[in-house]
């Protein structure tokens, strides 16, 4: 690949102008737009066109001088690398040339091919070099202009020399005059004003220090925590420190939070393994009801009513299981962004039907078939047709009343729908079961818990439902609350806009 320059020739001699311009054409590392001039006013008006890289000019162009030229365009600003062509190889003419701002000069002795090559390898890579530099300047100006870092400059006593804006805000004052000239330690806690005389101690020493931590008081009275990293500068024989100031305030409360957090992790732990011993028996439970139906089912002398109690039974505990790893598949799919909504629109009172119709059969499977299961919504709600998953909206409700008539011994059930805010509908199951305690409402959609972790397993479940219903939900941009009472039952309320 060639690299492209724009080059601007000025030579009164069009002859040695065409020359030039031959050799740069031939050169097979560039790519050149080269344009000449016989005179500065001319080289003028093509800069301001062309923009040139480069600018060849001739030592003398008649009552013109080469170097006059040079320092002329450099001080209007014009931004390009001159080479100066001169017959002329006296030091004092080179010395004089680049002291007027050429980058090179070249002998029209010796235009050469190796020769401009040379010349224009080497301003392409001080250009390419400069502008690197100019970046990295403009980088770090702007990073220093906007960073959040503190940056003082203070004498061998602690007086503050310079500081930057970001530095006000730690130390809580608006104005420069309130630092600059002030003494660090007027703000700096009182405990930690020995210290801090050690770490200046310790950076003339040892020409600076790294990650040293102070205090600061703000006039408000509060407590900023900083850390410090400094470096010694010398300056006219006098000695400064230079300071980083970090706000090390969010990370001190983030300390505190890390301890939550790791308490919290450790509390996770021990549901964890509450919920592994409680899947074992939950997996455990149905196989062996399943192993036992299959060993009567082999007897011989089974008589017909017997084998079909077994295969109730094997079905019935086929179907427990099934569900419980359909749970769990269906966590670890939202949880990895597989979960995929199936949107249509469909009547909700016969989504209702047919849950009816399900936890019909599945109350006497639960030995709780004295329960009064049923659907609650007004006359003219009954038409009602969604728009969202509808497979989704069955699991959620199935969980809520699987749940309620697990926790139910004696009244009912009730389950339905009414449209409130624009676009919403607000689902709900009632139960009169045996309710929650307060202080564990606001931990039942924790993954892993149950309202009853005592030991005596009264109730199954791994305790996953509950959590799976608040994440389907939060799929369906949906939201879920409860209200309880100990004894008397409990009331979901879950809502999606889905009109």
């Amino acid at each position: 690949m060639k690299n492209k320059l724009k080059i601007l020739i000025i030579d009164d001699m069009l002859a040695d102008a065409n020359y030039l311009k031959r050799i740069i054409s031939k050169l097979p590392l560039w790519e050149s737009n080269i344009e000449m001039a016989v005179d500065s006013t001319e080289g003028l008006k093509i800069c301001r066109e062309l923009h040139p890289d480069v600018i060849f000019v001739d030592y003398l162009l008649g009552a013109e001088y080469g170097v006059n030229i040079i320092k002329q365009f450099s001080e209007m600003g014009i931004n390009a690398s001159f080479v100066l062509l001169t017959a002329f190889g006296s030091e004092s003419v080179v010395t004089e040339a680049l002291r007027a701002g050429a980058s090179d000069y070249i002998s029209k002795n010796e235009r050469t091919t190796e020769n401009i090559d040379r010349t224009l390898r080497h301003i392409f890579q001080k250009k390419q070099a400069d502008e690197k530099l100019r970046k990295t300047e403009t980088k770090l100006k702007t990073i220093i202009e906007n960073t959040r870092t503190g940056i003082i400059t203070i004498d061998i006593w602690g007086n503050i020399i310079e500081a930057n804006a970001p530095y006000l805000d730690l130390v809580g004052r608006y104005l420069m005059e309130q630092v600059i000239g002030h003494s660090i330690f007027e703000w700096t806690a009182s405990k930690y004003i020995p210290k801090m005389k050690e770490f200046m101690q310790e950076a003339l020493q040892n020409n600076g220090f790294d990650d040293k931590e102070v205090a600061y008081i703000k006039p408000s009275g509060e407590t900023v925590y900083i850390l410090l990293n400094a470096a010694t500068e010398y300056v006219d024989n006098e000695v400064f420190i230079s300071l980083l100031c970090r706000d090390l305030t969010f990370h001190k409360l983030a300390e505190e939070q890390l301890l939550l957090a790791k308490q919290k992790a450790e509390e996770s732990d021990r549901l964890k393994s509450a919920f592994l011993s409680t899947i074992s028996h939950e997996v455990r439970t149905p196989l062996n009801v399943i192993q036992q139906g299959v060993t009567v089912l082999k007897e011989e002398d089974s008589t017909d009513e017997v084998k079909e109690m077994c295969f109730q039974y094997i079905e019935n505990n086929i179907n427990i299981l099934l569900r419980m790893f359909s749970d769990m598949l269906d966590i670890a799919g939202i949880e990895s962004k597989q979960f995929h909504l199936k949107k249509q629109r469909f009547s909700v009172y016969s989504l209702l039907e047919k849950l009816l119709k399900t936890f019909e059969t599945e109350k006497i499977v639960m030995e709780k078939s004295f329960i009064d299961l049923r659907i609650s919504i007004s006359e003219e709600n009954k038409n009602l047709e969604i728009f969202t998953d509808e497979e989704s909206l069955f699991k959620v409700f199935s969980h809520l009343i699987r749940n309620a008539i697990k926790f139910t011994d004696k009244g009912f059930i009730e389950f339905g729908y009414k449209i409130s805010r624009h676009n919403y509908v607000d689902f709900f199951v009632i139960d009169t079961g045996i309710g929650i305690k307060a202080e564990k409402i606001p931990y039942i959609f924790d993954v892993f818990r149950k309202t009853n972790e005592d030991k005596n397993r009264l109730f199954a479940g791994t305790g996953i439902g509950l959590t799976l219903v608040k994440k389907i939900l939060s799929t369906l941009d949906g939201e879920i609350n409860v209200v309880s009472e100990p004894q008397k039952g409990s009331t979901f309320h879950f809502s999606i806009q889905c009109l």
